[in-house]
């Protein structure tokens, strides 16, 4: 008995895996997956600023059990609008930067959307501008955007994603004259030297 007991165990052993042999196998499979495995920040940034900014730590975001890059990936309402240019808005929704130097220093002045990724307004944004990027972030925060007639101007990086922004909120009830956006974007208004105000970036 004690033998056939002894060779029973010996089968066993032989036929029962490894413990240590099935964890390196799974830490092997999970490494071969890459970090996409565990992260869902790693869906492709489609927010039209293009590369981002040392400064710039995307978070994810959700809204209605669906998630989003904060910088803006595109949501319902700008979706329909991502593929417009400003040839399919008004020429007289632009303004130059001397324009709108006038109008802040007025007695009504506008109310700035900086629509770039957040890292770049860290980066460096228009004393008083509201960072609220294109994409998403636009649809699901427009209640911060005054609907009262007050005058709006948009705040791309150069041009990028203005079309699609001023058509979102004509679309939202928003009056169309009084949509605007600044020419040549932070782009401009950093080449004419004027003020920036830059951000701490906190790292949350």
């Amino acid at each position: 008995m004690t033998g056939q007991g002894n060779e029973r165990a010996r089968l066993c052993r032989q036929e029962r895996p490894s413990v240590n042999r099935i964890a390196l196998a799974a830490l092997l499979v999970v490494a071969a997956m890459g970090p996409c495995f565990t992260m869902a920040s790693c869906a492709d940034d489609v927010d039209g600023d293009h590369q981002m900014p040392p400064s710039e730590q995307s978070a994810v975001v959700e809204h209605d059990g669906r998630t989003a890059m904060d910088d803006g990936v595109s949501g319902a309402g700008s979706e329909r609008n991502r593929d417009l240019t400003l040839s399919d808005i008004p020429a007289d929704a632009l303004i130059t930067v001397d324009e709108l130097q006038g109008m802040l220093v007025s007695q009504n002045p506008p109310f700035l959307v900086d629509i770039r990724a957040q890292g770049f307004w860290i980066d460096g944004h228009i004393p008083e501008a509201r960072n609220i990027p294109a994409g998403k972030q636009l649809d699901i925060r427009l209640e911060e955007i005054p609907d009262d007639g007050t005058l709006i101007v948009l705040v791309p990086r150069g041009e990028e994603r203005v079309a699609e922004v001023w058509q979102t909120l004509v679309d939202a009830g928003y009056e169309q004259d009084a949509v605007k956006a600044l020419a040549g974007g932070m782009d401009a208004w950093k080449e004419a030297g004027l003020p920036v105000q830059q951000e701490v970036d906190l790292g949350c």
